[in-house]
């Protein structure tokens, strides 16, 4: 036979009992106020919120809700996330089933457009979308919140931006083909000048301000008998010139350098020894802001030979003049078809 308990254990029992009766009170009492500061925030949240039991089944919806979809609380009665379509289509049920497992998920951006949604009529909007599990003290999810957000106005901003930036990409992109057009253009002409020059039967010669050789063309190698390579980057006067010119030809290129245009007729000396007068026409080049770079670009023709029958001519003048002028003889010339 068991014992019978004593009135004291019987008192504590009976005290134990009232004891847990009263915890339980008052924990209830917590939960009471938890639920109801609960569905204070959610009632007086901005945002629109819908609480979902974890079957998928539409339990809660807050009056920031309603005028969020212009819409009355007893049109979505009986509503289900796993019977929708256009959840399906924005993410938001595959998103449920992760939550439900408690597995983080991220969800992009929606876009809503009233007649293919089946949402009241309006313009087309953005909606940003979050999910959260709420659990019991075992951990157990009880329900899941999803909380809606409309970014309409940062979409569209965004796509005014997004819109400005290609319109200026593709602006810029059209400069830079310009621009590439005409570099290639110039490096055509660079070309173009550069084959004419080389091939030119005229002394093409560039010189610095310290009348270094800069450019030396086939044509100066031609007359002169010197080669590119044997030229440039040597001083001009003291390869072309005898000494007993430097005075005269120091005061010529100061006239000359500095000068757009200019022009002069000077003797050069070949490589073989030989004399050869020049006609130079030279024109300046320094519009470039690196001062090494300026250059005076020179044409010369070659006059020798005319310079020298211009000479034998002179010398022939000279000759009949002095006959005519120790003859004793009357003489007159007449022109053959006037006879005066």
């Amino acid at each position: 036979m068991t014992e019978k308990p004593t009135y004291e254990e019987l008192e504590k029992r009976v005290q134990e009992l009232e004891q847990t009766k009263y915890d339980h009170e008052l924990m209830d009492e917590k939960l009471r106020e938890s639920e109801e500061r609960f569905r204070a925030v959610i009632e007086q949240s901005p945002s629109a919120i819908e609480i979902y039991e974890p079957n998928g089944k539409l339990l809660i919806v807050n009056d920031a809700w309603e005028s969020f979809w212009n819409m009355k609380k007893s049109d979505m009665v009986d509503f289900n996330i796993f019977h929708d379509p256009e959840c399906e289509r924005t993410g938001l049920t595959s998103a449920f089933k992760k939550v439900l497992q408690d597995i983080e998920c991220s969800i992009p951006p929606s876009k809503y457009d009233p007649k293919e949604s089946g949402f009241p009529e309006g313009s087309i909007r953005w909606i940003n979308s979050k999910m959260y599990p709420i659990k019991d003290q075992h951990g157990k999810i009880k329900n899941i919140v999803l909380v809606l957000e409309d970014i309409t106005a940062q979409k569209n901003a965004e796509e005014v931006l997004q819109k400005s930036h290609n319109e200026l990409e593709l602006k810029i992109q059209e400069r830079i083909a310009e621009r590439v057009k005409a570099i290639d253009d110039l490096k055509e002409q660079k070309k173009f000048s550069e084959k004419i020059i080389q091939t030119s039967n005229a002394i093409i010669v560039g010189l610095n301000e310290n009348h270094k050789i800069m450019l030396f063309n086939q044509g100066a190698e031609m007359i002169t008998g010197f080669s590119n390579r044997e030229v440039i980057g040597r001083d001009w006067f003291k390869i072309f010139f005898k000494p007993d010119i430097y005075d005269e030809m120091d005061r010529v290129w100061e006239s000359a350098w500095g000068a757009k245009y200019n022009s002069y007729v000077n003797p050069i000396q070949t490589k073989n020894g030989d004399e050869k007068i020049i006609s130079w026409q030279t024109t300046g080049m320094y519009d470039h802001a690196d001062e090494t770079k300026h250059m005076m670009l020179s044409i010369g023709e070659d006059i020798t030979d005319r310079m020298q029958a211009e000479d034998k001519l002179k010398y022939s003048k000279l000759q009949l003049e002095a006959v005519f002028n120790n003859l004793d003889s009357i003489i007159y010339i007449t022109d053959m078809d006037s006879c005066e």
